[in-house]
């Protein structure tokens, strides 16, 4: 009740082959909330992530800028659900909240479908 955007983190490849854009969408029929798949971007895909550890794997998102966001004010004042299906690391969910929040958005709340439960990647 408390959302008016809902945005899927995006995969390199296009959005239809994305589980992230196709929850969001789900979503959005089922509550009728705008869901808005160009806000965020993937800028590249990441090299070999399948076989990253945790700690490699945040050192990669912070030597490189793998999400972005448009610069259009679509968000600005908004109440934002950002959708992922899955959650390794957390590094994906905080790239992609920092950068939704130079949108100025009102708040950002995270859903997540599930997690993958590696013992190298720790707890949440």
């Amino acid at each position: 009740g408390n959302i008016d955007m809902i945005i899927p983190v995006p995969n390199f490849t296009p959005p239809e082959n994305s589980r992230a854009v196709s929850i969001g969408r789900e979503l959005s029929n089922l509550m009728n909330i705008q869901c808005n798949t160009i806000f965020l971007k993937k800028h590249f895909q990441i090299p070999d992530h399948l076989n990253m550890n945790a700690e490699k794997r945040s050192e990669y998102f912070k030597k490189n800028q793998v999400y972005g966001v448009l610069e259009d004010g679509s968000i600005k004042g908004k109440k934002i659900l950002l959708v992922d299906d899955i959650i390794t690391t957390g590094e994906t969910i905080n790239q992609c909240i920092k950068q939704l929040f130079l949108g100025d958005p009102d708040d950002i709340k995270i859903l997540c479908a599930g997690r993958t439960k590696r013992k190298e990647y720790g707890k949440f």
